[in-house]
């Protein structure tokens, strides 16, 4: 009615922030559509395009295309399909940071004190003082206001602000205000934020749920988490029921149906109806492994499956550490009878017999000793590899880690040296490549005994199970474990 009115301006906030009560795209949408001259119009359309990017994907993109056409920024959807399905690398130059691609090419240049790696579509990127997110077209899309950040997971990412912890969605309005001292992954569309010595949970919209405070509290997995209040531990549903509660030292998830509850030096099973599943309580029970979890009585020891049902009885005499090594792998599981040990299968046959001074894990070939020295059997327990190791690792693959005068390598099941024993330390790193340490640096080597990277690296870690990230004083690269391929921008530049 009065266009030239000088409160037109503060109308419209007005108008944008009564529909920014319920911050989810349904209302910003209902917003565009209703008062689309409205000054805020642009900046609630940028959003409600992150908003439909939690899942984002080549495929959200074209649907979010489909069923917003009138969005009036269509060289946004463009600029994410064209980087969508790219890989990009941070790496390290002059003491500041950038994103390469596969082949080492610089995309993003070294101009960031800090990135991280970019997952939903975003990356954590500092500016000296403060961390903000970009996507791959290096357009900031949440400004440089926070003091530290993790990683975007399904749309939200935890971040600190003004010392306090908070979680945002992908426009970088805070799903749970910088309130908290710590606050969990969402899992199940549940996440878990710690204030004050209580535990909280707490929906996607940020409204708290169940009604009550923990002790402690954990990641929803399969429909429940586990929780402790007082003296009491338990495991709650989404309704923050309690489907399992008990007073006890230890109350942990054993199978689909059974827990494990653990009273001071004795265990039991229990169904989620409250039925214990043992006649008896026992010493200690194991997890499953193969189906299959150590269970001790009276320092005897057998083997229960996942309903609780007796499988190997317990007659195997607990040895040092048996926890640890009884477990079945590859269809096998370590027992000692007397001073010697053997292999049983999982009907407990014994099909390696006790007649070596100790054993490691079935493979190719398995690792035997005789006194001091560690040697190769097969499984009719004829020696295949002399007794000449000072330790021997299974074999995986055909290829096994071995120690000799504190310096390892690799051998293959003739016994040849694959890594020649002139090493620090050597750690599989996947079923075909090695890490291959000596003094303080380490580099990465193939089954085939080729080093397929620089040797001057200090630091690695995981990104995923498929790629590892290698840091050394003045760079950063990347293997690439599938495809045995180095992407370093130093590669790039050759």
């Amino acid at each position: 009615l009065y266009p030239e009115s000088p409160y037109v301006p503060k109308a419209e906030n007005e108008i944008y922030n009564f529909f920014l009560k319920n911050y989810n795209i349904e209302q910003l949408a209902e917003f565009v559509q209703r008062f689309p001259e409205n000054r805020n119009a642009h900046d609630a359309w940028k959003n409600i395009f992150q908003l439909y990017l939690t899942d984002y994907s080549e495929e959200r993109l074209n649907q979010f295309q489909k069923k917003f056409p009138a969005f009036p920024f269509p060289e946004k959807i463009e600029n994410e399909l064209k980087w969508v399905n790219k890989q990009l690398f941070p790496f390290k130059k002059e003491g500041l940071f950038g994103f390469m691609n596969e082949k080492g090419e610089e995309v993003i240049s070294a101009r960031y004190s800090f990135t991280s790696m970019f997952s939903n579509g975003l990356a954590a990127v500092s500016n000296n003082e403060k961390i903000g997110f970009i996507n791959k077209a290096e357009e900031l899309v949440i400004p440089f206001i926070f003091d530290d950040a993790q990683d975007f997971y399904k749309g939200t990412a935890v971040v600190e602000y003004n010392d306090y912890i908070g979680l945002i969605d992908r426009t970088g309005h805070f799903i749970l205000p910088a309130k908290f001292d710590d606050i969990g992954s969402f899992s199940e569309g549940i996440c878990y934020a710690y204030k004050n010595d209580k535990y909280t949970y707490f929906d996607k919209k940020g409204s708290p749920l169940f009604g009550r405070t923990f002790d402690e509290a954990f990641t929803f997995q399969d429909g429940i988490a586990k929780v402790i209040e007082g003296n009491k531990v338990g495991f709650i549903n989404h309704k923050g029921e309690y489907v399992m509660q008990a007073i006890a030292n230890d109350l942990r998830l054993f199978s689909d149906s059974l827990f494990v509850v653990t009273t001071r030096d004795s265990s039991n099973l229990i169904h989620l109806n409250g039925m214990y599943v043992l006649e008896n309580y026992v010493d200690r029970i194991g997890s499953l492994s193969e189906g299959l979890a150590t269970i001790e009585k009276d320092e005897k020891y057998g083997y229960i499956d996942e309903k609780g049902d007796l499988i190997i009885p317990m007659k195997f005499i607990a040895y040092p550490n048996y926890f640890q090594f009884s477990a079945f792998i590859n269809g096998h599981a370590k027992v000692r009878v007397g001073n010697k040990y053997g292999l049983i299968d999982r009907q407990g046959e014994k099909v390696f017999p006790l007649i070596f001074d100790n054993i490691g894990d079935f493979g190719d070939l398995i690792p035997v000793t005789k006194g001091n020295r560690w040697g190769y059997a097969d499984e009719r327990t004829r020696l295949q590899i002399r007794y000449i190791f000072d330790y021997a690792y299974p074999f995986i693959n055909g290829l096994a880690i071995v120690q000799n005068n504190r310096k390892m390598g690799v051998i293959n099941t003739d016994g040849e040296e694959v890594i020649s024993i002139e090493h620090d330390l050597i750690q599989r790193i996947s079923d075909s490549l090695f890490i291959v340490r000596n003094d303080e640096t380490f580099g990465v080597f193939d089954t085939s005994g080729e080093l397929i990277t620089p040797t001057d690296y200090f630091r690695h870690h995981f990104i995923h199970e498929e790629l590892m990230q290698l840091e050394s004083s003045d760079r950063i690269d990347y293997i690439d474990i599938t495809n045995h391929l180095l992407i370093s921008l130093n590669k790039g530049d050759e």
